[in-house]
């Protein structure tokens, strides 16, 4: 007994080939959550057009008006883009998509895999080799899922980088994530929101009004007002080695955790008007004239091998950490929320898997080629996610 994998607004582009799955294991939901029917649909055959032999890895689905279009190829990120209506949703597969400057002037949902390899074993993660540019008209796009081995820059001039109201989520961006194009208040969007990502380096480059919460970031520089900083692990706060400045100001941050800062006193190191709630610091921090921490005590001079479960201190991320804070840590339940502070508090988590919210495949088994009446026998386990 077998159970076709095309659902009826899928049209096949295998063009007679059968696709079928061993009922029993064709969908074993691992977790008992609501997930959307056609969304599960997608999900398993665009992973099963990814890895027939005849195919390349590299597969994206475009979901558009209840229509889906494949484009299976290295390509096919670019390819997709292109074609995509206003508020279509991109799948992608795991594998490389090679994409030079990609320019992004529409709202999209992207959703990849997952960036983590541990978790990405039975699809490969999703990587993007190049640069990806919101530009005008890309306001409320959102990212999930991606591993970008380049950047993520808003605008390419001053007069095309007013986009607004983006979300990027359980991303890896390896390069710079630049939320404006030149800092000009009277062209630049605002409300970014920044959701348990990996992140390189973070240069606001003078944004307002953005929400930066549960990120591993790098290197932090260049955020103008209003900018709400919650939970972070923050691992350098300045521009580039040679240059120590880190230019924040007004904005406000609360449970996060400071790993370097090159100035104790945060006014000198470019910390103007802002508020510093309950964070913690390797550093033996100062505020200055300008901050306030209110009635609302920070830790300083943390030994930083006493924060994590297994951290070493160096200032670059690495899969073999574990950022859940040590039991003897001080910043157990100190957060302002009375959770832990770092990625792990708040009463959402970090999602240690990394996983982005649509359903996951976890494990596959593929025959090595169809039986006699055409039929390729696939078993696949796929995880319902929670969030």
């Amino acid at each position: 007994m077998f159970l076709q994998i095309l659902p009826p607004f899928v049209q096949n582009p295998l063009a007679g080939f059968r696709l079928s799955i061993v009922a029993g294991f064709a969908c074993l939901l691992r977790r008992k959550t609501s997930f959307s029917y056609p969304l599960l649909w997608v999900s398993l055959f665009l992973f099963v057009w990814s890895v027939l032999p005849a195919n390349a890895q590299q597969t994206v689905a475009l979901h558009s008006n209840g229509e889906v279009s494949f484009f299976p190829n290295s390509n096919g990120f670019v390819l997709a883009v292109a074609a995509a209506s206003d508020g279509d949703t991109l799948y992608l597969s795991g594998g490389i998509f090679p994409v030079a400057n990609l320019l992004i002037d529409k709202k999209l949902i992207i959703y990849g895999v997952g960036y983590a390899p541990q978790q990405t074993t039975a699809t490969g993660i999703t990587q993007i080799n190049g640069s990806i540019y919101l530009i005008s008209g890309a306001d409320h796009t959102q990212m999930s899922g991606l591993f970008i081995n380049g950047n993520l820059f808003v605008g390419t001039t001053a007069l095309n980088q007013n986009v607004s109201n983006v979300l990027i989520k359980r991303c890896y961006i390896n390069g710079m994530v630049r939320l404006t194009h030149d800092g000009n208040e009277s062209h630049m969007g605002s409300h970014f929101t920044l959701l348990e990502n990996i992140i390189g380096v973070l240069n606001g480059n003078h944004i307002r009004n953005c929400l930066i919460r549960q990120n591993i970031i790098e290197r932090l520089y260049y955020f103008r007002d209003n900018n709400l900083f919650v939970n972070n692990i923050i691992m350098r706060t300045s521009e580039y080695f040679s240059f120590s400045y880190s230019n924040i100001n007004g904005s406000h941050f609360e449970n996060n955790i400071f790993i370097q800062t090159t100035y104790s006193n945060m006014e000198t190191g470019g910390y103007t008007n802002c508020t510093f709630h309950q964070n913690a610091f390797v550093s033996n921090a100062s505020f200055g004239s300008t901050n306030s921490i209110g009635v609302y005590e920070n830790l300083v001079s943390q030994d930083v091998n006493t924060i994590f479960v297994n951290y070493d201190g160096a200032l670059a991320f690495s899969y073999s950490y574990d950022f859940n804070l040590d039991e003897n840590f001080a910043g157990k339940n100190y957060g302002k929320d009375g959770y832990d502070i770092g990625i792990f508090g708040t009463s959402v988590p970090f999602k240690a898997s990394m996983l982005p919210e649509i359903p996951h495949i976890s494990s596959q088994t593929i025959a090595p080629s169809t039986d006699q009446d055409g039929n390729l026998q696939i078993q696949i386990e796929v995880e319902a996610q929670d969030r």
